[in-house]
């Protein structure tokens, strides 16, 4: 890959990722300082995001420094996997893991408790996190190459890659721990924002032969919401199929992680907007 390309594509997205934040971080703030104290389970879940979102950031400064600043005319860094990579990955997986709960709370609520539609939502994104925990271990924790004479299964549990085209370039293991969560991700996007659209356009047609003519401000609200529902259900299964098209077409490196470094802020970003 082109090392412009590459360190450009680190760069914008450290830059974007680190304003989004700083959104969230304001989000944060306003929300705590309004926030009833009663409904304590709401600080406790801002603060969860604002803490795994912070986290990530950090994660993706180091990288960052470690690439454009400590190695510096290093061409090579740009293939190599730092140990911040997998860590913010982590801490990406984990903060969907959390938005898609709470929306699949919501999804309980608004779908009259349906156990069916709410459990298809949790099951999806039980998927994604065990995808993505496998995915990190893949990545930097167990040890490579493997010794000789292990099993199919030992050979398997013993990969850790050093770098991202060693890693692109297996495909069975590298498609059997990325392409899973990746699409189960993207399903879950798509179920939350149709649920949750369904049910509040019927709500809002019902509602509108109830209520008189000249008084349609609450449809108004009602479709305002549905609207910003559908784009941030949108905005986040673009993100998402954004990062699955880029793993397939082999760039598992700085340009996957360009986009989920921007895609992890935007989930954060969503749950502080609803």
């Amino acid at each position: 890959m082109d090392p412009e390309i590459a360190l450009g594509g680190i760069f914008i997205g450290t830059v974007t990722s680190t304003f989004l934040y700083g959104i969230a971080f304001l989000q944060s703030y306003i929300y705590l300082s309004n926030v009833d104290a009663k409904r304590m389970w709401l600080r406790l879940l801002v603060l969860c995001v604002l803490l795994l979102d912070t986290l990530n950031t950090i994660f993706i400064l180091i990288s960052t420094y470690t690439t454009l600043v400590r190695s510096y005319g290093n061409v090579e860094i740009i293939d190599k996997v730092i140990w911040s990579q997998p860590a913010y990955n982590m801490t990406t997986i984990m903060l969907m893991t959390v938005v898609h709960m709470f929306f699949a709370r919501r999804v309980w609520f608004v779908s009259n408790k349906s156990f069916i539609l709410t459990a298809v939502v949790v099951l999806f994104t039980l998927v994604n996190l065990g995808d993505g925990i496998s995915y990190v271990v893949t990545m930097h924790v167990i040890v490579y190459p493997p010794p000789a004479g292990l099993s199919i299964l030992q050979h398997l549990a013993s990969y850790h890659y050093s770098t991202w085209s060693e890693f692109s370039n297996s495909r069975p293991v590298s498609y059997a721990v990325v392409i899973p969560g990746l699409a189960s991700i993207v399903i879950a996007d798509v179920l939350i924002a149709s649920i949750l659209t369904f049910y509040l356009l019927r709500e809002s047609r019902d509602i509108s032969v109830m209520i008189e003519p000249r008084n349609t401000q609450f449809v108004y609200v009602l479709n305002q919401l549905t609207a910003i529902i559908v784009s941030t259900g949108i905005l986040t299964a673009i993100s998402s199929l954004a990062t699955l098209i880029a793993f397939v077409s082999n760039h598992a490196g700085p340009v996957l992680l360009t986009i989920s470094t921007i895609g992890s802020k935007i989930y954060a970003n969503t749950l502080l907007a609803e």
